[in-house]
């Protein structure tokens, strides 16, 4: 009796849910009930006043200049506007090439960029600032400083020579 009740017992959580599933399954078998789909009956006639609608061969081509103002013209709101162009689209950024980073100061509330352009001319610029030729001063680091032209980015970074080891 034991060795029955010990097999019953393991394989239980295994039959139950089948059994279940299959009760489930015979209830839906029975209660299932055929579809009853109404029958078709005539088209409904058009409605007074609509316009026929001729096929897709022999509409005529309407030109996009009738549709101009879509683009043109605010459509919901009257602050709506089209975006501005940026005018350094398609431009070249300047050249970087005589424009060398030769100090940073960083201190708590001041960050300044010392640079030296070709023909010595020092300039000293702020975070933020625009370089005479055009470039801004997006970040100062403490070796390096990241300058940006419109969507184009370059890093400068400190010049520190390496002296050479001497050998006795």
């Amino acid at each position: 009796m034991n060795d029955i009740r010990r097999l019953l017992m393991s394989w239980l959580p295994y039959l139950l849910p089948v059994f279940l599933l299959g009760a489930l399954w015979l209830y839906l078998l029975g209660t299932e009930a055929p579809v009853q789909w109404p029958a078709l009956g005539p088209a409904p006639a058009p409605v007074a006043g609509q316009a026929e609608v001729a096929p897709l061969a022999e509409r005529s081509v309407v030109d996009l200049q009738t549709y101009s103002a879509v683009w043109e013209l605010p459509l919901f709101a009257d602050q709506r506007r089209p975006d501005p162009q940026d005018p350094n689209a398609g431009v070249p950024p300047p050249t970087l090439d005589d424009l060398v980073l030769t100090g940073v100061i960083v201190a708590p509330p001041l960050r300044v960029a010392l640079l030296r352009q070709s023909g010595d001319q020092v300039l000293s610029a702020k975070e933020g600032d625009v370089l005479p030729n055009g470039w801004s001063l997006a970040q100062i680091e403490e070796q390096k400083v990241e300058l940006t032209y419109g969507e184009n980015r370059h890093t400068l970074e400190v010049s520190s020579p390496k002296l050479p080891m001497s050998i006795e």
